[in-house]
C-alpha cells in the first residue's frame, strides 16, 4: 500500500464523499436491489480497492489509462480502413438506425409503462416511466394521462407513427419526468436527450408508416449529424454512471453480485467492480471522443448481454441502450460537419 499525507488523504476523502453526497442513489443498480436492500448495502464500508490507494487500483488505473491511448492510437493510424468493405456495407444501411432507436426505446417505454419488469421489491405490473426505478404513483388523474402518454409514444414509436410528434411528446414526457423524480432522472438525461435528437433530425429511418404532413427541410439532417448528438449524450451517462455509481457507491453493484452468486472468472467481486468501474469511464470517454466506435459499440453489446444473464436481469430491460448500439455499428461516431467523417469508422 502507498502511503500518503494525513492531510492530503483527508482532503481526497472530502471532495470524494462530498461528490457522492451530491449524487443521486438512483440508478440502474436500483433495479436489482429493493430499497431496504440498498440502504443496507450503503451503510456498509467500501471495499479497500475503493476506500484506499492500493497496487490493485493502481494496476487498473494504468492499464486503463493504456487501453485508451491505444485505442487513439488505433484510430488515429486508420486500422479500420483494412475493413472498408463491411463499413460500406454498414452505411448503405444507416437508415436502420432510426429503426433500431425507435423499437429500443418504444420497448422500453411500454415495458416501463405496464411494469413488466419491475425493480426489486416491487410488484409486476406497477406503472413507471422510462426505468423501473422510477415508480409513478396511480394517485390521480394526471397520473394517468402521464401513464397513457407513455404506452402513446411506445407504440407510436414502435409502429413508426408521426415519429418526430411522437419524439416531441417523448421530450415532453422528459420534462415531466425531470419535474416528478428529479435527480433520480440524471442517469437517463444523457441517453433519452441523444434520442430525442436523433428521432428529431432522422425520424422514422426504415418500416415507418408514411404518412402526411412531411417534416420541414431544415429540419432533415444527415446521419452522421443526428449520430454525433446521440454520441455526446451517450458518451455522457456513461461516463456519469461509471463515476457516479461504479466509483462512488460500488457497494450496490458488489451487492448485486454477491446476491445472484454471479459468475466472475475466478476475480473477488471488489476486484471485479473495480473493473467494472474502469471500463464504464473509459468507455464513457471513448465514446465522446468518438474514435472507433463501431468495435466499442460491439464489444458493449457483449458485455451488456454477459452481464444481464449474469444477474439474471432481463434482456428488455435495456432495450433503448441496445438501439443505440447497434446505431453506433452502423453509423459510426458521426460528426456536426457535413462531409467529415474522419473518425465515423
Amino acid at each position: 500500500m502507498f502511503i500518503f499525507n494525513q492531510k492530503s488523504v483527508r482532503f481526497i476523502k472530502w471532495i470524494i464523499a462530498s461528490f457522492s453526497y451530491a449524487l443521486p442513489v438512483w440508478a440502474h443498480e436500483q433495479w436489482l436491489l429493493s430499497p431496504s436492500e440498498t440502504q443496507i448495502w450503503n451503510q456498509k464500508p467500501p471495499p479497500t480497492v475503493f476506500s484506499q490507494i492500493t497496487l490493485m487500483n493502481l494496476i487498473f488505473f494504468t492499464l486503463a489509462i493504456l487501453f485508451l491511448l491505444f485505442w487513439i492510437i488505433a484510430a488515429r493510424t486508420k486500422l479500420h480502413q483494412r475493413f472498408s468493405p463491411l463499413e460500406e456495407f454498414l452505411k448503405r444501411n444507416a437508415e436502420y438506425g432510426a429503426l433500431f432507436i425507435r423499437w429500443g426505446t418504444g420497448i422500453m417505454l411500454l415495458i416501463s409503462a405496464f411494469g413488466l419488469i419491475p425493480r426489486r421489491g416491487n410488484a409486476l405490473f406497477t406503472p413507471t416511466v422510462f426505468a423501473p426505478d422510477l415508480v409513478v404513483h396511480l394517485s390521480n388523474i394526471y397520473s394517468y394521462l402521464i401513464i397513457c402518454l407513455e404506452i402513446l409514444i411506445g407504440i407510436g414509436l414502435i409502429i413508426g407513427l408521426y415519429v418526430r410528434l411522437m419524439t416531441l411528446l417523448l421530450f415532453v414526457l422528459l420534462i415531466i419526468g425531470c419535474y416528478l423524480f428529479q435527480q433520480a432522472m440524471f442517469p437517463y438525461l444523457g441517453f433519452y436527450l441523444g434520442i430525442i435528437s436523433y428521432l428529431l433530425l432522422q425520424g422514422g429511418g426504415r418500416w415507418y408508416l408514411p404518412l402526411k404532413p412531411r417534416s420541414p427541410n431544415w429540419l432533415c439532417q444527415p446521419v452522421s449529424r443526428a449520430q454525433f448528438l446521440l454520441r455526446i449524450g451517450t458518451g455522457i451517462s456513461f461516463l456519469y454512471a461509471g463515476i457516479g455509481y461504479k466509483f462512488l457507491q460500488p457497494n450496490l453493484a458488489l451487492g448485486i453480485l454477491e446476491m445472484n452468486n454471479a459468475f466472475t472468472f475466478g476475480i473477488s467481486y471488489a476486484v471485479f467492480v473495480l473493473g467494472m468501474a474502469f471500463t464504464e469511464t473509459i468507455f464513457g470517454i471513448l465514446i465522446l471522443l468518438g474514435f472507433l466506435i463501431r468495435p466499442l459499440a460491439i464489444i458493449l453489446v457483449i458485455l451488456f448481454t454477459f452481464l444481464s444473464l449474469n444477474v439474471g436481469e432481463n434482456m428488455l430491460a435495456h432495450s433503448f441502450i441496445y438501439g443505440i448500439l447497434f446505431a453506433f455499428i452502423l453509423n459510426g461516431s458521426g460528426s456536426m460537419e457535413k462531409n467529415n467523417d474522419w473518425k465515423s469508422k
